[in-house]
């Protein structure tokens, strides 16, 4: 499309102070890829107390680039300086953003800045990345992509949206991909490896899916001692009727530390989704590690260690024998270590994770009980009562070390 020369229609929308509106309709801005980073470069003033939005009208945009390795749209402006700009369709079905080739790595349709609203608009792409966050800095660091339509193709299961938060951010942080449709793909989220005190909240809510396999894929691999909370709720996957429905992955940390700072919550909409792998938990249906229980815990506790209910003293306690009834596991306190008579965070999923002795190995499938050893747990395959049993493993451990061991929890006990 050219670009149209008579005055914008819309100029009084640039009278407004806070926040500023640029519309890319053809007339000022064209409605190009080149016309709506245009838009975005000229939001050259955009600050916390005056955020921009670039207003798209309806049409169908084609972003392709014909150097493959450039995104398509950059919302920190060529300059890679830009923040605050937000990027929002006028209509939903018929704002239509696509691409044709795939993108380097690290890029793909859009590049996001630190704190980036992208709503209402249809992503069109096969081939690469949809949203692409990976940003960093200092304060509260933000992603909300609210209302899209993801279109993927049905060759390949593709993450569109791909994020994480850069190492080394200092303030919290939050990632909501909410009220959007998610057609043949998929999002995909790691964390940080930075250990300081701020936190980051993921809230994945109110989205459809139409694949099978892992639909939503929680990586936390490399992750530091930072608090993360991810809230996972609300979503349906189409194919619920033809097939099994898309899952949800999650890969806890490597450092114990750091995966005791994990908190997890899922209500069941979306099944676990099976696969292989060190420290993997796949989980449904309720809580991952869930919800707290006012039971005092008379022992000083770690997330993972196993304790067990006293029926005597009506409270949790340390064990110093092998197979007491009625163990439970602690289940991401929020500080590794915690004081004596707090109230912890109960595994209550499906699914749980708890220490296993340094010296006893581990098989798939072996049955885990509370040990003479402080607060962890141990094998006997010869248990068979239900009260004494906290459950079976999924993964192997080898003799040397002890480390936490995901688990089918025995949900019998009712915690």
């Amino acid at each position: 499309m050219s670009k149209l020369t008579k005055p914008c229609a819309t100029s009084w929308l640039s009278s407004l102070a806070s926040p500023t509106t640029v519309v890319v309709d053809g007339y000022k801005f064209e409605q190009t890829r080149d016309g709506i980073q245009s838009a975005i470069n000229s939001c050259t003033d955009a600050s916390a107390a005056k955020p921009y939005t670039v207003l798209l009208y309806p049409g169908v945009y084609d972003v392709t680039t014909a150097d493959t390795s450039l995104t398509s749209l950059d919302l920190r402006g060529t300059s890679t300086t830009l923040d605050y700009i937000r990027l929002v369709g006028l209509d939903r079905k018929s704002t239509i953003i696509k691409r044709t080739t795939a993108a380097a790595t690290t890029t793909g349709i859009v590049n996001t800045n630190d704190h980036c609203f992208i709503g209402n608009l249809t992503f069109d792409c096969g081939v690469t990345r949809h949203v692409h966050w990976d940003r960093g800095g200092t304060g509260l660091v933000t992603l909300d992509l609210d209302s899209i339509d993801f279109i993927g193709h049905i060759s390949t299961l593709l993450n569109v949206v791909s994020t994480g938060i850069q190492a080394g951010v200092d303030g919290d942080s939050r990632m909501r991909v909410v009220n959007s449709h998610f057609q043949n793909c998929a999002i995909a989220a790691h964390g940080n490896t930075y250990a300081g005190g701020s936190e980051t909240y993921i809230f994945i809510t109110g989205n459809t899916f139409t694949a099978s396999g892992t639909v939503i894929a929680i990586d936390f691999t490399t992750n530091g001692s930072a608090p993360y909370h991810v809230i996972i709720s609300g979503n349906v996957n189409k194919r619920y009727y033809v097939d099994p429905e898309g899952g949800i992955g999650y890969i806890q940390p490597s450092d114990s530390s750091a995966a005791q700072k994990v908190m997890i919550w899922v209500d069941g909409a979306l099944r676990s989704n099976p696969s292989t792998g060190a420290r993997t938990n796949y989980f449904y249906p309720a809580f991952v590690y869930p919800t707290q229980y006012p039971y005092l815990c008379s022992a000083v506790f770690h997330s993972g260690d196993i304790v067990a209910y006293f029926t005597g003293d009506g409270a949790l306690n340390s064990t110093s024998g092998i197979g007491v009834p009625f163990p439970i596991g602690i289940a991401n306190y929020h500080v590794t270590a915690s004081d004596a008579n707090q109230y912890p965070n109960l595994a209550n999923g499906l699914f749980a994770a708890c220490y296993v002795a340094s010296a006893t190995q581990v098989a798939v499938g072996d049955t885990l009980v509370t040990t003479a050893t402080h607060l962890t747990a141990g094998v006997d395959n010869t248990v068979t009562d239900l009260r004494q049993i906290f459950g079976w493993a999924m993964e192997t451990k080898a003799a040397g070390s002890r480390s936490l061991v995901f688990c089918k929890r025995n949900t019998s006990l009712m915690w």
